[in-house]
């Protein structure tokens, strides 16, 4: 199986190894030492990278921290914002409020032709 198509079964099954074994076909163990021969980590860390790398793409585009946390199978947002911070050194609010305060392409093109001297 390709890593594109044991992503879409980690996203369907939440990123929960025992589940993702369970809808492959194969037993856990099965699984563990498939992904540390072809992969070179932990089914658990892999599924750990993948979800934190899913978390952050929609975090930057602008999702809701707290709905992000639960499509990702998280029951606490305590939980995942700590894993988020592990993983990228600064919460997922901070990540979310910075992006928020950018000043559109646009805008800023726009307010550039009539205040050229103004810094953004």
């Amino acid at each position: 199986m390709s890593e594109q198509e044991w992503l879409r079964l980690a996203r369907k099954v939440r990123y929960k190894a025992t589940e993702l074994a369970m809808v492959a076909g194969i037993s856990l163990r099965t699984l563990e030492r498939h992904f540390r021969s072809q992969h070179g980590v932990t089914v658990s860390n892999w599924l750990k990278t993948m979800r934190m790398r899913e978390a952050a793409r929609r975090v930057c585009a602008g999702d809701r921290v707290k709905n992000v946390a639960l499509d990702l199978g998280y029951k606490q947002l305590s939980h995942f914002s700590r894993e988020f911070k592990r993983t990228y050194g600064a919460p997922p609010t901070r990540i979310a409020s910075a992006r928020a305060k950018q000043v559109p392409e646009g805008l800023a093109q726009r307010n550039m032709r009539k205040n050229p001297a103004k810094k953004f």
